[in-house]
């Protein structure tokens, strides 16, 4: 099953409508497997340049950057999902 196949699949029972990837799933697939974060801190170019060099998938200098920037979000998001009175980022933002 495709990244995308378990994307339909997790929308269709979570009642979610996720943003289309539009060919870019493949930098999903490597942000998974390489790991969203490494010790609880965002990826380093270091770490992905490993990451490269031990399954030989090159990554351009903005897909690093773009993996990177995904870590750091995976972290933030991580970090404000823990009070308790944070509505779930999927949510409609309301007025309250």
């Amino acid at each position: 099953m495709t990244l995308n196949n378990k994307a339909k699949l997790g929308a269709e029972v979570a009642g979610l409508d996720f943003p289309p990837l539009d060919g870019f799933d493949y930098l999903i697939e490597h942000f998974l497997e390489v790991g969203p974060s490494q010790g609880g801190e965002a990826l380093t170019f270091g770490e992905l340049a490993a990451w490269s060099s031990l399954t030989g998938v090159r990554l351009d200098a903005w897909e690093a950057t773009m993996l990177r920037r995904l870590s750091s979000a995976y972290l933030g998001e991580y970090h404000d999902a823990k009070d308790p009175a944070r509505k779930p980022p999927y949510l409609p933002e309301t007025d309250d």
